[in-house]
């Protein structure tokens, strides 16, 4: 069952952020801000990486896994407190507005 959820839940993040980004996101700007978050997210898991491994040598590894429960516990504290969970459908992008032509 954990293998399963460890590669559904990415799967369902990916697909459910981007669907998001790209309907809030104006086309012009949907390149830009692709490639910040690809840029961020990669870029920060060196980071992450090297932070896990000055904690597993300096604490243990026991410190390691407690300190990344915290974070992804405070990664969901802040998902549920923002306006994320109140959104029911995507919003429509500026592009899919439609007028109407008079008749």
């Amino acid at each position: 069952m954990s293998f399963f959820l460890f590669g559904f839940g990415p799967v369902l993040w990916s697909i459910s952020t981007t669907s998001l980004r790209q309907s809030v996101t104006p086309s012009r700007m949907i390149g830009r801000v692709s490639s910040l978050l690809v840029v961020s997210t990669y870029g920060a898991r060196p980071i992450g990486a090297g932070l896990g491994a000055l904690i597993a040598a300096v604490w243990g590894m026991e410190w390691c896994i407690a300190v990344a429960a915290v974070v992804f516990a405070a990664q969901l504290v802040v998902v549920l407190v923002s306006r994320l969970p109140a959104v029911q459908g995507l919003p429509v992008s500026e592009d899919e507005h439609v007028t109407a032509q008079p008749s």
